[in-house]
């Protein structure tokens, strides 16, 4: 395995893409060379202190460029240059959205990083509590952050009313208990979240 560490300060771009953009930078300086592993995704992770789905995406989008390949239980590694195919027919079809991972997106706003970063100092003041079963339907604090949330859609329901989920999973499995019965049938749009139609069916 090559010691190799990008550094994702020479670029301003997402970090993943940043990873993917060195990868290809490395392997035309000849710090890369083809056949070379890549350290595992989990301990450049923790040498570059991000998160392991940001390496992840970036030896993903690296892979799409044909620059590393994905062996099962032995790694990522160079690849060789592909010879590139006769440029195919375009048609004015936008490109299909990659659904392969479930990740959100990255925020590349400043402003929402900081508000997020004082959010993590908060939490881990008192790490000792999220260890405790949280309150049934969500803490006061939740509903009053939902409760401001849907009022500035022109509805202000009592905090009673508010019921905060575990996730939207668990939210349409209360929602469909409550209003449709065994036999019935329901209706979703074709691209829908997954879970909808296995909850359906129980």
């Amino acid at each position: 395995m090559v010691d190799w560490t990008p550094d994702l300060t020479r670029s301003d771009k997402p970090r993943y893409l940043a990873i993917a953009d060195i990868i290809a930078e490395d392997i035309r300086a000849g710090r890369l060379s083809v056949g070379d592993r890549l350290p595992p995704q989990r301990k450049l992770a923790d040498r570059l202190a991000v998160d392991f789905t940001t390496v992840a995406r970036g030896y993903v989008e690296a892979q799409k460029r044909g620059l590393v390949e994905s062996r099962v239980g032995q790694g990522t590694f160079v690849r060789a240059p592909i010879r590139p195919a006769p440029a195919p027919v375009r048609h004015n079809r936008p490109e299909p959205a990659d659904l392969s991972m479930n990740l959100p997106p990255e925020p590349d706003d400043p402003e929402l990083i900081a508000r997020m970063q004082d959010g993590v100092a908060q939490v881990s003041r008192d790490l000792v509590s999220l260890l405790r079963y949280q309150g049934f339907g969500g803490a006061p604090a939740d509903k009053d952050a939902a409760s401001a949330w849907l009022s500035r859609r022109g509805l202000v329901p009592a905090q009673e009313r508010i019921f905060v989920t575990p996730g939207a999973h668990s939210a349409l499995m209360g929602i469909l208990g409550l209003l449709a019965k065994p036999g019935d049938t329901v209706l979703c749009e074709s691209l829908t979240y997954p879970g909808t139609r296995s909850i359906a069916a129980q």
